[in-house]
């Protein structure tokens, strides 16, 4: 709890925030390759020693910012919580927080994910720590509401990976700057409204 920190690990938050945010500035106007450290301390005001005693390398700010963005602990708070709401509602909710989560960091995303592409060091510490634990969540939630009888008995492992493949190619039409999708960007319920309507009833005409 943030009450319970002593004004030195507040200090600490903070700082390490300042970094993070100086980091997505730099990496989104250079790129991950051309930024260096000393580039993301000028844009932080802080010394470039000062980097170090919070993050290790440049890989190391970039997975802190990948953390920023997939926001593992709010996911497994929000997907616990969830289990009370009926399955429509749960998915778009859902659906548009982490729409509208990714939005702002479309230019850093632009920066990155061709390192995560070309790196496999940063490619395997990326799924290691963030794809993994996210899907273990998604399909553990998924299990649940089978279990609950919400959700016919299907493959979870797969409906988990489909329903991550569809944001992840939703980003990846926004990174490359698709029109169509930049646009359905600026209305994240919407579009995940469009989504939760493809999920519940399917694309078949109804007579």
């Amino acid at each position: 709890m943030a009450q319970d920190m002593t004004r030195r690990e507040r200090q600490a938050v903070k700082r390490r925030r300042q970094i993070l945010e100086a980091a997505a500035q730099v990496f989104a106007e250079k790129g991950y390759h051309r930024a260096t450290t000393r580039d993301i301390a000028e844009a932080a005001d802080v010394a470039e020693g000062t980097i170090y005693n919070y993050f290790a390398s440049k890989d190391d700010l970039l997975m802190g910012l990948i953390g920023e963005l997939a926001q593992l602990d709010r996911q497994q708070a929000m997907l616990d919580e969830a289990l009370d709401q009926d399955l429509e509602t749960f998915i778009k909710s859902y659906l548009a927080y982490r729409l509208g989560h990714t939005g702002p960091y479309q230019r850093l995303l632009m920066g990155i994910v061709p390192e995560l592409v070309h790196h496999p060091d940063l490619r395997d510490r990326y799924r290691r720590d963030f794809v993994q634990p996210a899907l273990i969540m998604i399909e553990g939630h998924v299990q649940r509401r089978i279990e609950r009888g919400q959700i016919r008995d299907i493959d979870g492992p797969i409906i988990t990976r489909l329903l991550m493949s569809m944001l992840l190619g939703l980003q990846l039409l926004l990174i490359i700057g698709e029109p169509v999708t930049q646009d359905a960007w600026e209305h994240p319920d919407a579009v995940a409204e469009t989504i939760t309507g493809l999920i519940m009833d399917g694309v078949r005409r109804r007579s």
